[in-house]
């Protein structure tokens, strides 16, 4: 029997090979990067983070990542299922501003919201149509060229 992150990896994956059946060879000759490209970006702030965070998730067509470091705190999450999720985070040892950035079929690493906590400790609700992500966390200086 698989373990259920693999199941959850390979649904992405095949999600990712679906999207790019469907991409011509016009959308690859352009220096513009694709939705997918904003995942890695969202992980590499979670790298620089320094130390990755326990969590836990119920729900098996959401998938969670987080860190927190001398640079601040972030959490990855996405929806890889085919309904809208409506996510409850609950994000403790908070200190400064949390940006949301989203990435859907709308939205491309964009900021939707930023929380300022009053306590070190947040709950933020957030909806996540199918096949999208968001970062939550310490929005740090970009280390890469933003495409727009």
């Amino acid at each position: 029997k698989e373990p259920d992150d693999y199941k959850a990896l390979q649904a992405q994956f095949d999600d990712y090979k679906t999207m790019q059946a469907a991409r011509t060879s016009e959308d690859f000759a352009t220096v513009k990067p694709t939705k997918g490209f904003y995942a890695f970006k969202a992980f590499n702030l979670l790298y620089r983070m320094g130390d990755q965070v326990a969590l836990s998730c119920d729900n098996d067509e959401i998938c969670a990542t987080a860190a927190s470091g001398e640079n601040g705190i972030g959490l990855l999450v996405s929806n890889h299922g085919d309904t809208e999720q409506t996510v409850q985070l609950k994000l403790s040892g908070v200190h400064g501003n949390l940006a949301v950035r989203l990435t859907d079929k709308t939205h491309t690493d964009e900021k939707i919201t930023e929380i300022t906590p009053t306590k070190d400790s947040v709950s933020v609700m957030l909806g996540l149509k199918p096949h999208s992500f968001a970062y939550v966390g310490t929005d740090l200086e970009d280390p890469v060229p933003t495409y727009a």
